[in-house]
């Protein structure tokens, strides 16, 4: 091996293991189980150490001239410095830690991946648990340095979320009980404290973070389109924004076309009624449906042989912790860690306490979503990145525009090759593909300062007739994670781009399987990196137009 090579090899483990050590709840959900029970240091200054430390190994990588580099690394390293470039405009720039508390969703994850997570025996993730549990009076007391700047939304959000915590360590005592763990007296004392210590922080958020917290979270158009041009869109908050109306329009459109087809003369209004009464009458019966939907739509990408599953590979379905409720409206998935030998998704479903509520998990809906959520989409997606060799990939800032992208995309694919075609499931993911289009526009306008909280939540509902608690949770999302939400549309458009792109270049020489091979086995990367890795792929040079 090369000099160059081997430095490279060296420095990327050293940043692997340097952030997993700064990090310990990152570890626990990439597999590595050394730091199990630990909960990271949330001072302001280990914070700003965090910041020398991205600095540190940016400086390192930007060294490499990459002429010498072989195999993959100047791929990998190119990728590196464009990684850490966006985490320290996020860590330095935009300083987000310093307006949102993520002291009660760090906790509340810490202890949800080693509870649900069977990568060892439950006696030996319940000793993780009790080093983790007996931290959390630290954790949150020095968490309270870094509300430099908060805003009132955001700490609202984690005022909601410290309520949950109780919740969540109820059920790990109960669970320690049930299990006769030799250390439950232990857990169970350190669990009152860090009820205590949780109840002590809500207080302060109420009381002392709350009336002095900004109303304003838009954190403008100079660095939403900072944020953009990092991410390598190749389009600024305009023309996402001009994108994103006309998208709006044409799916609309195609929804109202839908609505004549499963009903002659009916409104989209009155579809969409007729379509959300065929649902579950218990919340059980929904679960159940969920579990059904994703054992029939991996048999059918098996038997269509449509993408190459990996090995060791399974979805459990559970009902969404009471913690957290507020970020999950109705459904979401915690993919695979990296390093566990099953690689084993965790696919939660929200409950509501008004049954009205179970009209969002419609028969039409609930396929739709575990496509996007299990198979082929984040699950299956997850798994396969999980098997590149990669470290930088793994360390790469969450590439959104891609891993949802992709979700939003096998919805329509699934579609195309024959899987849950009758016209109410058509149009219910029509209607999703409206609900994505909105959620561009008000991505950009809230970032950019452009709309209230309250006039989201209503243009939301107008646009899609979503229930305004669902409509609220939503926009609450989009408010707290400027350009995220904006990236499943887009996303999913640019990898119908790229792949009309290789049609156009190979003709009857496309490999269609192959295309989502690449794009599956690739890692979890930016949109960027995902045409480099075709253009490697497929011998070609392929347009940089993004849409």
């Amino acid at each position: 091996m090369k000099d160059e090579d081997s430095r490279f090899d060296r420095i990327t483990k050293e940043m692997f293991e340097t952030f997993l050590r700064r990090d310990p709840v990152l570890a626990t959900s990439l597999g590595i189980h050394r730091y199990d029970h630990l909960l990271p240091d949330g001072t302001l200054q280990a914070k700003f150490e965090d910041i020398e430390v991205i600095k540190g190994f940016l400086s390192e990588f930007e060294g490499f001239t990459g002429k010498e580099l072989t195999g993959d690394r100047l791929f990998d390293r190119d990728l590196a410095i464009d990684s850490l470039r966006l985490a320290l405009f996020f860590e330095e720039d935009l300083r987000l830690w310093s307006s949102s508390p993520e002291a009660p969703n760090t906790v509340g994850a810490s202890l949800f991946l080693l509870l649900t997570r069977e990568f060892a025996p439950l006696e030996v993730r319940l000793r993780s648990i009790s080093g983790r549990v007996k931290a959390i009076p630290r954790f949150l007391k020095e968490s309270k340095e870094r509300m430099l700047d908060p805003v009132a939304l955001w700490t609202r959000l984690s005022l909601q979320a410290a309520h949950g915590l109780p919740h969540l360590l109820r059920e790990t005592v109960r669970t320690a009980q049930e299990a006769r763990f030799e250390y439950r007296k232990d857990l169970e004392r350190d669990s009152e404290e860090a009820v205590a210590a949780v109840s002590e922080y809500a207080g302060w958020l109420s009381d002392e973070v709350i009336p002095r917290a900004r109303k304003d979270f838009a954190i403008g158009k100079e660095k939403l389109d900072k944020i953009l041009e990092l991410r390598g869109l190749g389009l600024n908050s305009d023309q996402i924004l001009e994108f994103a109306y006309s998208a709006l329009n044409k799916e609309k459109d195609r929804l109202r076309e839908l609505a004549s087809e499963v009903k002659p003369g009916a409104s989209v209004e009155e579809v969409k009624q007729l379509v959300k009464s065929h649902h579950p009458k218990t919340f059980q019966e929904v679960i159940e449906a969920y579990r059904r939907s994703i054992e029939e739509s991996r048999r059918f990408i098996l038997e269509r042989g449509a993408f190459r599953l990996p090995a060791n590979e399974a979805v459990i379905v559970k009902e969404t912790p009471v913690f957290m409720r507020s970020l999950v409206s109705t459904a979401a998935i915690f993919q695979p860690a990296k390093f566990d030998k099953e690689q084993v998704s965790v696919y939660l479903i929200t409950p509501h306490q008004d049954p009205k509520y179970l009209e969002e998990h419609n028969y039409y809906s609930i396929p739709n979503t575990t496509v996007h959520e299990a198979y082929p989409g984040h699950h299956l997606q997850g798994c396969c990145a999980n098997t590149n060799a990669s470290l930088i990939r793994l360390l790469t800032p969450f590439p959104v525009e891609f891993v949802e992208g992709w979700a939003h995309y096998c919805e329509e694919y699934m579609k195309e090759i024959g899987f849950d075609t009758s016209p109410e499931a058509r149009f219910e993911q029509i209607a999703d593909m409206v609900w994505r289009a909105a959620r561009m526009i008000l991505d950009i306008k809230l970032a950019r300062g452009e709309i209230t909280h309250e006039e989201a939540v209503e243009y939301l509902i107008e646009q899609t007739g979503m229930e305004r608690q669902i409509a609220t949770v939503e926009v609450n999302e989009y408010a707290e994670r400027p350009t995220y939400f904006l990236s499943y549309y887009l996303g999913k458009h640019m990898i119908l781009k790229l792949r009309r792109d290789l049609m156009n270049k190979l003709g009857e020489d496309f490999d269609e399987y192959k295309f989502h091979d690449v794009l599956l086995y690739s890692g979890s990367l930016p949109m960027r990196y995902i045409r480099r890795a075709l253009e490697e792929a497929f011998n070609v040079k392929l347009n940089d137009s993004p849409l």
